[in-house]
């Protein structure tokens, strides 16, 4: 069951650029919601796309602020979890059998992802699915 919008109060873009609304669906406030273009909510859409219409402001997306200790905290979490899924589990003996290429590669990776947490334009490093 849908429930029916009896007024919309806002909207504002989410971090996919969709507009979400703020309604309120007979007693409920602050229902957030937004246009699906199915058959089923055809008649929220239209109340949606009409408010949308009217002119009224679509507010901009804004990122939430980000502690930056915990920031790096859970990239050096994450970089650990890959390294005890990955090169962790090397031996010596295993090691000795890859490739020079394959060696270099795992230098280039591993120090990737020892810079990982120092540098926020940094992207998450992709596992080396030939070596691992």
């Amino acid at each position: 069951m849908t429930l029916e919008i009896t007024s919309v109060q806002s909207a504002e873009y989410n971090a996919d650029n969709e507009i979400m609304f703020t309604v309120t669906c007979g007693g409920i406030t602050n229902v957030i919601t937004k246009i699906f273009n199915t058959s089923r909510d055809r008649a929220n859409d239209a109340i949606l796309q009409a408010w949308v219409d009217n002119g009224n402001t679509i507010g901009a997306y804004v990122a939430p602020k980000t502690d930056l200790n915990q920031w790096i905290a859970d990239r050096k979490q994450d970089r650990q979890q890959e390294f005890s899924e990955t090169i962790d589990k090397f031996s010596a003996v295993q090691y000795n059998f890859l490739t020079d290429e394959q060696k270099s590669a795992i230098g280039i990776w591993r120090q990737e992802w020892l810079d990982y947490p120092s540098d926020i334009n940094n992207t998450r490093p992709d596992r080396l699915e030939d070596v691992f």
